[in-house]
């Protein structure tokens, strides 16, 4: 999985091309924009934000994807070597519909969706790969498992686009997620005294319904959810750093009440912050 992120300095063009059978590949556009070409296609596909496009040719069918300097871009693309893959699961994909077992086959098979809604959850999956702190194996695993679950997100969606299964109306436009992402930003910037939801609102410039809806539709959480797990988190890694006074920890992540942050804390990870405390010092102990 190869996942663009930034400004791109000057244009660029990457192709494939292979001399046997072509891998699958899928592109999902998050922001920005992108053109999408293959030998025999008179016109490139323009990929805009929330679209996906899910494709598998024969052998010699260059591709392209183009990409204009200047703009602000994230854009995933999914390769996958079908042989190889279906090897690896140890099944055959013949418990589904015809025309999605065509991209194992080397069959041409292309097929493009636009639905905001369900770009939303492979939008949080790209999220969750970029918000990754960690690195080495540890992030390369995180990565490939959120590589293959945007993968079955594809498979399910196409397979539901063949059979007609009725979807809701797509509450978001796609510029709406670039506006959720600045109000996930923003509470992220100052836990301590992150913003309410109206303040948050007017900033992003999305009405607060939208935002509170959207923001659990692409993080999984609510927003006071987030807030809360977020400074937990934090509190968690200050007191691993060594800070020991319960009563700083809570107030320099926003809680005036240490009590109350107690009862989170113990809500949220088992112990009661002093409990973790003291198991932490033992093992420091018997080290």
């Amino acid at each position: 999985m190869l996942v663009l992120d930034g400004i791109l300095p000057e244009s660029w063009e990457i192709a494939t091309e292979s001399s046997a059978e072509s891998p699958f590949l899928l592109y999902f556009c998050v922001r920005g924009g992108t053109e999408f070409s293959y030998g025999g296609l008179e016109e490139p596909i323009v990929m805009q934000p929330m679209k996906t496009i899910m494709a598998a040719y024969p052998a010699a069918q260059r591709q392209r994807l183009s990409f204009n300097g200047g703009v602000n871009t994230t854009f995933v693309w999914l390769k996958l070597e079908r042989h190889l893959y279906i090897n690896h699961i140890g099944c055959l994909p013949d418990a589904v519909k015809a025309e999605v077992v065509n991209i194992f086959s080397g069959n041409t098979a292309i097929k493009t969706f636009l639905n905001s809604e369900y770009g939303l959850k492979g939008a949080a999956l790209v999220q969750q790969v970029m918000d990754d702190k960690k690195d080495g194996l540890i992030h390369c695993t995180f990565a490939e498992s959120k590589a293959i679950e945007l993968f079955s997100l594809q498979l399910r969606r196409w397979e539901a686009e063949i059979v007609k299964t009725p979807t809701k109306s797509a509450m978001l436009r796609p510029d709406d997620l670039e506006k959720i992402i600045m109000a996930r930003n923003l509470l992220v910037a100052d836990l301590k005294n992150a913003p309410t939801i109206e303040v948050l609102s007017r900033k992003s410039g999305v009405n607060r319904q939208k935002l509170k809806q959207g923001f659990k539709k692409m993080f999984g959480i609510t927003i006071n959810g987030y807030v809360r797990n977020e400074r937990l988190r934090l509190a968690r890694q200050l007191f691993a750093a060594g800070n020991p006074i319960v009563k700083d920890v809570a107030a320099s992540v926003g809680y005036e009440n240490p009590s109350y942050f107690a009862r989170r804390y113990k809500e949220k990870y088992g112990l009661y912050p002093n409990e973790y405390l003291r198991s932490v010092s033992a093992i420091g102990e018997e080290e």
